[in-house]
């Protein structure tokens, strides 16, 4: 004798509850819920969505490494795409630090990695204890060499190029 729920094409309710002994249910078409976290698999890894018991969001990934982690397949970029409505209500991407630190510290990154390694960084850093203000510093990294900054653009408007304290509008050293 066979208990539950059984459907040929659809079924629709405004919540279902899934109940197991081995607190795992899983459903024909790749959703599994459990104990552990949500996951949504439609056919592949590379069309997973997973959420875990830590808060963590996967897309393309059973795995997240990160409180948000995507992951496009072998020939796809990983895309994150911000849309706004309208012109007057454009798409914004926002890194925001809300714990005051210390002058130096950084507020919010954008990191350019390659096979693991940092190659490039865009960094805003604050530059006071207040944590009012922040420059804006761009970092590569030279052929067998390690992350270096090589631009700065202060709160007082002064570009540094090979400087970290550009006194002037423009400062170039090097």
């Amino acid at each position: 004798q066979t208990t539950g729920l059984s459907a040929i094409n659809y079924i629709s309710a405004p919540s279902f509850l899934a109940t197991s002994t081995t607190a795992t249910s899983t459903f024909a078409g790749g959703l599994t819920l459990n104990g552990t976290g949500v996951v949504l698999n439609q056919g592949t890894a590379a069309n997973t969505l997973v959420t875990t018991a830590g808060g963590r969001v996967g897309i393309g990934t059973a795995g997240p490494a990160s409180n948000l982690h995507i992951k496009g397949a072998a020939s796809a970029n990983a895309v994150l795409r911000v849309e706004g409505g309208s012109d007057a209500f454009a798409g914004v991407l926002q890194l925001e630090k809300t714990i005051l630190g210390s002058v130096t510290d950084p507020i919010g990154t954008i990191s350019f990695r390659s096979n693991g390694t940092e190659r490039a960084r865009i960094q805003s850093v604050q530059t006071a204890a207040v944590d009012t203000s922040g420059d804006l510093r761009f970092s590569t990294t030279p052929a067998g060499g390690s992350l270096t900054e090589i631009v700065r653009i202060t709160t007082a408007g002064n570009v540094g190029i090979g400087t970290t304290n550009p006194l002037e509008k423009l400062s170039v050293v090097g």
